[in-house]
Formats: structure tokens, sequence, C-alpha cells
């Protein structure tokens, strides 16, 4: 889901948004051993437009709350010893800059 509402003015339009992301559960393997999911990513952004449309920028903030969750899960413990996971990004902010030329 995203709600975006952009508001103009006399030195450019100014469009903060949020979204969320929701995952269900899941399994990762064919045998079904290990449930996966069930959380939530919410995101958030305050975007800028100059009234020509040449100059854009937006300030930016991805898993504010910062769930860490396992995405994916592999056993090959039968050559490493061990089970591998893949995890989603931890929290991360940042800015955009641009020009249209």
């Amino acid at each position: 889901a995203l709600v975006r509402y952009d508001i103009p003015t006399s030195i450019g339009t100014f469009s903060p948004e949020v979204s969320a992301k929701r995952t269900g559960n899941y399994y990762s393997s064919k045998e079904n051993a290990l449930k996966l999911g069930d959380y939530t990513l919410i995101n958030a952004r305050i975007g800028y437009e100059s009234p020509n449309g040449k100059y854009y920028g937006a300030i930016w903030g991805t898993n504010l709350g910062d769930v860490m969750r396992a995405i994916a899960v592999d056993d090959p413990s039968e050559f490493f010893g061990s089970t591998l996971s893949n995890v989603n990004e931890h929290r991360r902010y940042g800015i955009t800059v641009g020009a249209r030329f």
C-alpha cells in the first residue's frame, strides 16, 4: 500500500508519501520444514520537484521499524555443516537529487 499527496507551492511541488509492505507466512524449501515471513515493512519519502520540472530530489527512509527477518533459508549442511540464511535490509536513509536535461 502507498499513500502520496502532492502539495503544489510557488517554489515547487512537495510530495510526502508513506508505504507499507506486508509479507505473510511462507516456506522457503520444498520440505516445508521452516516457516518464514509474517512481517510488515514501513517506508517514507518526501519528494520535491521544481516548478519547471528540471530539478528534483527526495529524502527517504526504508524499513523504518528496523524489522529483521530471514527471507530465505537453505540447509546445505551436508556440504558446509551449517544453515545459510538471507535476511532483509536494515533500516536505511538517504537523499536523492537530480536534474533533467
